[in-house]
């Protein structure tokens, strides 16, 4: 996992290719922390998305709606990471709308 700031400095891409799973979460919450400093925009794409769990979609959740709350965007390209939706799904947060900080229907476990 790493986040790089684009040349612009207000936007950052967090690029994960490792799984997310309890034993290894903390390290990307400091990275959404430090890009949640750096970048008014966060875009997160997959390399490969081995495995992720209810802990790793959790800190999804929570940076999202920091994001959010702080008037910052954070984008998600799903590309490589079919099991993200898939364990969302299995796991019941996939839903027809999303939270009350929703804004544009970017919410995470909205409905396709």
């Amino acid at each position: 996992m790493n986040f790089q700031m684009e040349p612009s400095g207000e936007s950052g891409t967090l690029t994960i290719d490792e799984p997310l799973t309890i034993e290894n979460v903390s390290g990307l919450k400091a990275l959404f922390l430090d890009a949640y400093k750096q970048a008014n925009h966060l875009t997160i794409r997959f390399n490969s998305l081995p495995d992720i769990d209810l802990t790793g979609l959790q800190l999804f959740c929570s940076a999202h709606r920091t994001f959010s709350e702080g008037n910052k965007e954070m984008t998600v390209d799903f590309t490589h990471a079919d099991i993200f939706k898939k364990q969302a799904k299995k796991i019941g947060l996939i839903r027809h709308r999303g939270c009350d900080l929703e804004r544009s229907n970017n919410c995470l476990w909205r409905k396709p």
